[in-house]
């Protein structure tokens, strides 16, 4: 039987699982596609679970784009004193024969000033955390802040949806009715966020979870500045179908220009037309083609010298 103590054998076990641990910790770090897969997939079911809409390829660059940004080297800023140690230990390193025995003796001060430089460094890279969460904190406010400006964006158009949507229900018009359709769709479902940094802390604990809540602001945030300009047009587009139908119906109420519009051919044709323009309304040109030919039968009804 071997003669091995019992403690030894136990010491050594403990000092390989120490070994183990810290390859396993290295190892996931190194792993930056599985991490990056593993935050996308989350980003993903954080989506899903909140009726988000996202597309797959954005979610793709912007983790990469993330983990990009958290892996490069920003160093420090030096002061006066640190440009001043730098440039003067240059000169003393590019000529070590120009040394004089006087100087010599500093080589203790040198030493000691590089340590307490090696312990900075030490301390700086222990403290990434902590850079994040002031790094989150500071730009928590820019993003709370546009956070309340869209909101207050969104409030104005669903008033302005509600109106159209209002106006239609009083002379129903299946574009009109698509167009308000597809606005609403491009809707947030909720409003943004105004609580980073207040209500909800950053810290330590929950950096990473604030961090990937950010990602998902941020990303509504631009999802809806870009959907907000279509959002706009199909409000333009359904009101000036609902104010051309209104006009219509004005000028066959009215005797005198339903007399003229009898009397001319070309009226006629227009008016048809028109009809047929404001049913296919859907984007900036068929707007004008629609909107062009409503002036030609305005200017042919009531231009001067009628």
């Amino acid at each position: 039987m071997s003669s091995t103590a019992l403690s030894d054998q136990l010491t050594a076990m403990a000092f390989i699982d120490k070994l183990r641990h810290e390859q396993k910790q290295i190892q996931d770090h190194l792993d930056l596609p599985r991490r990056r897969a593993d935050i996308a997939e989350r980003i993903r079911a954080y989506y899903i679970g909140n009726a988000i809409e996202f597309d797959d390829n954005l979610i793709e660059k912007g983790v990469r784009q993330f983990f990009a940004h958290r892996l490069k080297l920003e160093t420090p800023a030096l002061n006066g004193f640190d440009t001043w140690l730098v440039k003067w230990l240059s000169r003393r390193g590019a000529s070590p024969a120009s040394d004089k025995p006087g100087t010599i003796r500093l080589s203790p001060l040198i030493l000691l000033i590089l340590l307490f430089s090696a312990l900075i460094l030490w301390a700086t890279h222990h403290n990434k955390d902590a850079g994040r969460v002031d790094y989150l904190v500071k730009n928590a406010w820019p993003i709370r802040d546009k956070s309340f400006t869209l909101n207050e964006q969104v409030q104005s158009i669903t008033k302005r949806l509600a109106a159209l949507g209002k106006s239609n229900a009083e002379h129903p018009n299946a574009n009109v009715g698509r167009l308000l359709q597809r606005a609403q769709s491009r809707m947030p479902t909720s409003a943004f966020r105004t609580d980073l940094g207040v209500d909800l802390k950053i810290t330590k604990d929950n950096l990473d979870s604030v961090e990937l809540q950010v990602m998902t602001l941020k990303a509504q945030q631009l999802r809806f500045e870009t959907d907000s300009n279509q959002i706009y047009n199909d409000m333009k587009y359904a009101g000036a179908i609902i104010w051309m139908r209104q006009s219509l119906r004005d000028i066959s109420e009215d005797p005198k220009s339903t007399a003229r519009i009898e009397q001319s051919g070309s009226l006629k044709q227009q008016m048809t037309l028109l009809g047929q323009q404001l049913d296919r309304i859907d984007n900036e040109t068929t707007h004008d083609d629609a909107f062009s030919t409503f002036r030609d039968i305005d200017d042919e009804l009531f231009g001067i010298g009628q």
